[in-house]
C-alpha cells in the first residue's frame, strides 16, 4: 500500500519535470524565439497535458530565467538586450576562469582525454557545419572542466548560468568563422590544463568567453536590425 502511494506521490512530479524539460529545450533549441508568446492553451495541445500542468511548468522555466510574464501578454520567452548579455558573459567569464585556475591543478589524466575526445568531435562538427553537435561538445567540455575544478558549488552555479546561456551559443556557433575560432580556442585551453598552468588557463578562458559574449551581441543586434528591415518593407 505504501508503494502505491509513493508511486501517486512521484508520478505527477516525473510529468512535471518532463514539461519543464520539454519547454525548456524547445527554447534552447530556438523552436521559440525570444519574445515569443507561450500561450497556455497551445502549449497544452502540443504537449498532451493539462492547463494546470502547463502553468507550473511556466512558473518553474520564470524561476529559472526562461520566460517572463509580463501585463496583458502573459509569458513571453526571455529576450535579451546586448548590455545584459555582456553582463551575463561578464560574470561567466569570471566564475569559469577560476573554474580553469582549479582544473589545471586538480585534473585527471582520464579528464583529461575526456577533454581532448571533447575538443575533437567540436572540430568534426566544425568542418561539417554541424552546430548543433559542436554546441552539445562544447558543454559537455566546459561540464568536464567544472567537473575537474574539484568545487561543488562553483560547478553548480556555473551550470545553472550556462544552462541559461545555451540558446545564445546557438547565435554564434551557426557562424562557421566563430565555430572555427572556438574550436582553436578550446585546443590552447586544453593544452594549458595539460601543462597545469593554471594562470594561462584561467586567461584562455575568460578571453574565449568574452569574445563569445561579443559575438553574441554581434548576432542580437544583426538580428534585430533584420527583424526591423523586414517590419519597414
Amino acid at each position: 500500500m505504501g508503494n502505491i502511494q509513493d508511486m501517486q506521490i512521484e508520478r505527477p512530479a516525473a510529468l512535471r519535470d518532463q514539461v519543464v524539460g520539454n519547454l525548456r529545450n524547445a527554447i534552447i533549441n530556438g523552436q521559440f524565439a525570444p519574445g515569443a508568446r507561450l500561450v497556455e492553451r497551445h502549449m497544452c495541445e502540443l504537449l498532451g497535458v493539462s492547463r494546470t500542468l502547463v502553468r507550473e511548468a511556466l512558473r518553474q522555466l520564470e524561476a529559472e530565467g526562461w520566460v517572463r510574464i509580463l501585463p496583458n501578454r502573459g509569458p513571453v520567452v526571455i529576450s535579451m538586450t546586448p548590455e545584459e548579455v555582456r553582463e551575463l558573459y561578464e560574470v561567466r567569464s569570471a566564475l569559469e576562469g577560476v573554474a580553469a585556475y582549479r582544473a589545471a591543478e586538480r585534473v585527471t589524466r582520464e579528464q583529461l582525454d575526456r577533454l581532448a575526445a571533447a575538443v575533437d568531435a567540436m572540430a568534426k562538427a566544425q568542418s561539417r557545419g554541424d552546430w548543433m553537435r559542436h554546441r552539445q561538445q562544447l558543454q559537455v567540455f566546459y561540464g568536464i572542466l567544472r567537473e575537474a575544478s574539484g568545487n561543488a558549488l562553483l560547478r553548480s552555479q556555473l551550470d545553472v548560468l550556462s544552462a541559461r546561456m545555451a540558446w545564445l551559443r546557438g547565435l554564434t556557433l551557426a557562424r562557421p568563422e566563430r565555430a572555427a575560432v572556438a574550436v582553436k580556442e578550446e585546443a590552447r585551453l586544453l593544452a594549458a590544463l595539460r601543462a597545469k598552468n593554471g594562470k594561462r588557463a584561467r586567461e584562455l578562458c575568460e578571453a574565449h568567453l568574452r569574445t563569445a559574449g561579443e559575438a553574441v551581441v554581434i548576432a542580437l543586434e544583426a538580428r534585430a536590425a533584420q527583424e526591423a528591415s523586414e517590419q519597414k518593407s
